[in-house]
């Protein structure tokens, strides 16, 4: 069998999320496996924490990959990693498709954030996670791309502007990008070439501050020839904001 990679992405200045392969084992029965995104959840915090039989318990043993090893957890040792932000995607009868937003951040105050979409079945009854799709090229098939984020404030300390780095990866058509904050969106502009050192800026409108400290702002990714869409990063407010999300984002000069 062709072993692939599992988790195979990073966060560039931040160093090598992971780089597992492979999938054996099966659930315990714990509450971890009670839904898709319980399931993808306690997967990558068992990584992050070092639990290599843990991880393994969590994945489905029909999956086309092979066993976690130890050193694949050990990649997320050497940043200061947590998870985000879980969504589920999409979910059909016992498949479901769902998405886990790591940050990460290093000694020296480096930060980044990535987006692993999972594919996750059910087995015997439980939700176990049966495949990386980023390492397939299954969909979604999303960019894979580093980036850091900051906060622009004005002189009361209240936040004016988020901004989103591509700190490295691949090159993204800008239409396909926009920020989202709840239920309200706002694209960014066409005709720009994403690459690294490209700042995106996600800008606040309006008077008071309508979005609290952490509110989380999410840079999405949509296929533009299809009907994909994929959360690439995510922010959460340390102060509020003045006004609320911008009609539309804009480049960094």
């Amino acid at each position: 069998m062709q072993r692939r990679s599992f988790l195979a992405a990073s966060v560039g200045a931040v160093g090598s999320l992971a780089g597992c392969s492979g999938i054996l084992g099966s659930s315990d029965g714990s509450s971890d496996t009670s839904s898709p995104a319980d399931v993808s959840r306690a997967l990558v915090q068992a990584l992050i924490d070092g639990d290599v039989a843990a991880a393994n318990d969590l994945l489905h043993p029909d999956s086309p990959d092979g066993e976690v090893e130890q050193s694949n957890a050990e990649s997320f040792q050497s940043v200061d990693a947590s998870i985000e932000d879980v969504a589920v995607a999409s979910q059909e009868g016992s498949t479901a498709t769902v998405n886990v937003v790591i940050s990460a951040e290093t000694e020296d105050g480096e930060s980044g954030t990535v987006t692993f979409p999972f594919e996750v079945r059910k087995h015997d009854g439980d939700w176990l996670v049966y495949e990386d799709l980023r390492a397939t090229g299954s969909p979604p098939r999303a960019p894979s791309v580093q980036w850091e984020s900051t906060e622009r404030t004005d002189a009361d300390g209240s936040v004016t502007a988020v901004t989103f780095t591509h700190g490295g990866g691949d090159t993204i058509q800008s239409g396909s990008l926009s920020a989202r904050v709840g239920e309200s969106t706002a694209p960014a502009p066409e005709g720009t070439d994403v690459t690294a050192g490209t700042t995106l800026v996600v800008p606040t409108e309006g008077r008071g501050n309508s979005m609290t400290s952490s509110t989380t702002v999410y840079l999405t990714w949509s296929d533009p020839d299809g009907d994909q869409s994929q959360d690439l990063g995510a922010h959460t407010l340390s102060s509020p904001t003045v006004g609320t999300l911008g009609e539309t984002l804009w480049f960094d000069s």
